[in-house]
């Protein structure tokens, strides 16, 4: 059950290191609503995926505490078990087997009584739209059919909290949707789910609360409407008619002038944090002239979370994922929620 004070999770300076001296938990302390959407946020190599595994008790922390549905994940995994799923970016899943075969072999492993096992798949195959493909192999599945079948695998046993690696990645927009109106249903119905993502936009719309990481350290932990608030500012981003280095002397020159207000340069895009757009546009085009950087193109972005996110990482979200997972993180049958 959760805690008594309604928090499903909590962690205290939790730190992870790697072989090699790779810190990806630096002090991390967060709590967890039960009945609740959690987003975790941040640029890859951030902690992310180091975070699920050791709430999930797929991991151990080098120091610090984390008490998951009023157990010690680490000591008492075999405890969470029944009550807890993770689902990680891939499983390993016999592309030969059929969406009903797998997910009745998943329920055996789980120990399901056997006597439920076809109500329970055929429950999850409606509630997830997978009822006319269920006779197909795993392998003529599309990437939006697998990562739903990815899902009922970690709802099989009717889990208390779900943990979820960016199980968005890769969907069309309408399987986004469908996703993120799963999550919040699930929550609704005294579930809680913890959700690695990059997709802002849907966090704002349909998550409690979310936490932006970077370098092993939570950044900014509320709801996605107070993050907002607290740290997004109307950014300029202008997209430069040649590929920038960070080194070359036109910027320096620009952030010497800019000050606080030159947010970061990727490749071809330029940011600028602004107060007054219709003041300020002009001078900062201006500037880009008088160093000879031609601007190709120009938006204002009004403050929300990617704004956000990009004042406190200094990376866009709309970056493409560069790897998966963090150190160590390695997928291998038996990681992501599955017996083993």
């Amino acid at each position: 059950m959760p805690t008594d004070s309604g928090q499903v999770a909590t962690v205290r300076s939790l730190r992870k290191s790697y072989p090699g001296g790779v810190v990806a938990l630096d002090g991390v302390d967060l709590d967890l609503d039960s009945n609740s959407v959690t987003a975790l946020t941040g640029p890859n190599g951030s902690g992310k995926t180091t975070l699920l595994r050791i709430l999930a008790g797929r991991l151990a922390p080098t120091s610090g505490t984390a008490i998951v549905l009023g157990v010690d994940p680490a000591a008492s995994s075999s405890l969470l078990r029944r009550r807890l799923s993770f689902v990680s970016q891939e499983l390993a899943l016999d592309p030969e087997m059929t969406g009903a075969q797998t997910l009745r072999l998943f329920a055996v492993l789980y120990g399901l009584p056997r006597g439920s096992i076809g109500a329970r798949v055929d429950e999850l195959a409606r509630s997830l739209e997978l009822m006319g493909h269920l006779a197909m192999p795993v392998h003529a599945y599309s990437g939006g059919l697998r990562r739903r079948l990815h899902l009922a695998l970690g709802l099989l046993q009717e889990p208390e909290l779900l943990l979820l690696d960016e199980p968005t990645a890769g969907l069309d927009p309408a399987g986004r949707a469908f996703l993120w109106g799963l999550l919040k249903r699930l929550a609704e119905r005294s579930r809680s789910v913890v959700v690695i993502t990059h997709d802002l936009g849907e966090v704002e719309r349909h998550c409690d609360r979310v936490a932006v990481m970077l370098g092993g350290k939570i950044l900014a932990f509320s709801s996605p409407q107070v993050v907002v608030r607290q740290h997004a500012r109307r950014m300029l981003q202008i997209e430069l008619a040649e590929d920038v280095a960070a080194t070359d002397t036109r910027l320096a020159n620009l952030r010497q002038i800019l000050g606080a207000k030159f947010l970061a340069v990727q490749r071809t895009k330029l940011s600028v944090q602004l107060d007054d757009p219709h003041s300020e546009l002009d001078r900062i085009l201006a500037m880009l002239a008088a160093q000879h950087l031609e601007a190709r193109a120009f938006q204002v972005h009004e403050p929300d979370l990617a704004t956000a996110y990009f004042g406190l990482t200094g990376v866009s979200a709309e970056e493409p994922p560069t790897r998966r997972g963090e150190p160590g993180a390695g997928r291998r049958r038996g990681e992501n929620g599955e017996p083993g």
